[in-house]
């Protein structure tokens, strides 16, 4: 039987361990094939272990999920591109087997990475219909006519999640993690300057269906014992509302469990988040990026800061806290953006701030056209060499840091810079925490 090892090569755990969720569904897709599979996972099995899972299970061929390029820290930047390369080398020290990359950060740079890395093939964005069709392929002694192939989009949302999981994984990340993840749809339709989601998901939402992510919640529940979940949707809260047919369900069959998403700020009602927390809606991760109109419109965010205030201080009369991950120094920013986006936080009730500096600049995207037209790169070719960010050109970065460090400083639930969070993340859910642990750093109202 012909045999592939997925590797999945995250080692980052900043904040925390995160399941590999997207390796695992394409490794469910290749064993439905008729395909051996052995997954290998460097957070759980360690590099020391690869040699030994190379000589024993002789891989036909290797598959390697690449999730991250760098850590999207201007204040402490760790790229993860050498470790690839050194990954890579000693599979090849070992076996000839071909070396098919993909994976969210392969997605972003894959002409470059397949040069950089030398592996064989690339499969662009999803692999779990292109990389069974590949190795068919490869098994006839037939090439693709690129080695770079456009990943195909199972278009029926579908793809046997629950079945996408491997015991001692699962063990491993609901311990070290805190939680286990769960996708109930992919794609972005909004357009925010910075970000490559539609770049890794497309353009337009596909939807799974209810039935089947509740399904996957009361297995995830019974087999495994979870006990916490995020829903990992890039926006949890679709225009369409279908994200409220999921709650409804749940709470149809009575099931409950602690759980936590991306939300945007919206118009949300009473009754939709009194059925949130019905189901068990813990905390909230506010896509809020921006603390200025200004900085919003310059984001191509699609809500005001009014948007924010509300949703966030609505939530909090439910005694569910928020977090905020802003982005300062991005296109419209100003020392007086800046001091207006502190006194707008500072109006947010029962949530925590998370303070960061300068916009990555990935190919692609928005804020890669206006790096370009502003001359802070000639051509996308730059990015993968270096880690690159736009700052406004109407800001001083040094001035921006030092305010930032006076005003976070004086607050214990903002957080700048991030140094130090997943050690201490890590010694909680070792202590045996559960969830995102950055709502300890408030007040349980009840």
């Amino acid at each position: 039987m012909t045999k592939l090892l997925m590797v999945s090569s995250n080692v980052m755990d900043d904040p925390y361990p995160v399941y590999p969720l997207g390796a695992n569904i394409v490794a469910s897709a290749v064993k439905k094939s008729g395909i051996e599979v052995k997954f290998f996972d460097l957070m759980v099995d360690g590099i020391a272990g690869l040699d030994t899972a190379l000589v024993e299970f002789k891989p036909d061929y290797i598959a390697i999920s690449m999730r991250n390029v760098d850590n999207v820290n201007f204040n402490e930047p760790q790229s993860f591109v050498f470790q690839y390369k050194s990954l890579i080398e000693k599979i090849q020290q070992t076996t000839k087997a071909p070396i098919i990359l993909g994976g969210a950060a392969y997605t972003i740079f894959p002409s470059q990475f397949l040069e950089f890395l030398g592996a064989d093939y690339g499969i662009i964005g999803p692999g779990e219909v292109s990389l069974p069709k590949l190795l068919a392929m490869l098994e006839q002694k037939k090439l693709p006519p690129n080695p770079i192939i456009i990943g195909e989009i199972d278009n029926s949302g579908e793809n046997g999640y629950y079945l996408a999981r491997e015991s001692r994984l699962t063990q491993f990340y609901l311990h070290q993690g805190g939680m286990l993840n769960i996708s109930t749809k992919r794609g972005c339709p909004h357009q925010c300057l910075y970000c490559s989601y539609p770049q890794l998901e497309g353009t337009r939402y596909i939807f799974r269906q209810p039935e089947a992510v509740v399904d996957e919640i009361a297995f995830l529940k019974n087999k495994y014992q979870a006990d916490f979940l995020f829903f990992t949707d890039s926006v949890f809260n679709d225009c369409n509302n279908q994200y409220l047919l999921i709650m409804e369900e749940m709470a149809r069959r009575g099931i409950t469990i602690p759980w936590t998403a991306y939300l945007r700020p919206a118009e949300f009602q009473r009754e939709e988040i009194e059925l949130m927390k019905r189901t068990g809606l813990h905390s909230v991760e506010w896509g809020t990026d921006c603390s200025s109109d200004p900085t919003l419109r310059g984001m191509k965010k699609s809500f005001c800061w009014d948007d924010v205030r509300k949703a966030n201080n609505l939530f909090a009369e439910y005694d569910i806290p928020g977090s905020h991950f802003i982005i300062f120094g991005g296109p419209g920013e100003t020392s007086q953006t800046v001091r207006e986006g502190i006194k707008n936080l500072s109006e947010l009730d029962y949530c925590v701030v998370f303070g960061g500096m300068g916009v990555r600049v990935f190919p692609g995207t928005g804020i890669c056209e206006l790096a370009k037209q502003t001359g802070l790169i000639r051509d996308e070719s730059e990015l993968f060499a270096q880690e690159i960010y736009y700052h406004s050109p109407d800001i001083d970065v040094e001035w921006l840091n030092q305010y930032l460090m006076a005003s976070f400083k004086q607050k214990r639930n903002w957080i700048f810079p991030w140094a130090g969070v997943a050690e201490r993340n890590r010694f909680m859910h070792n202590s045996g925490f559960r969830g995102s642990l950055w709502d300890l750093l408030l007040k349980r109202k009840s």
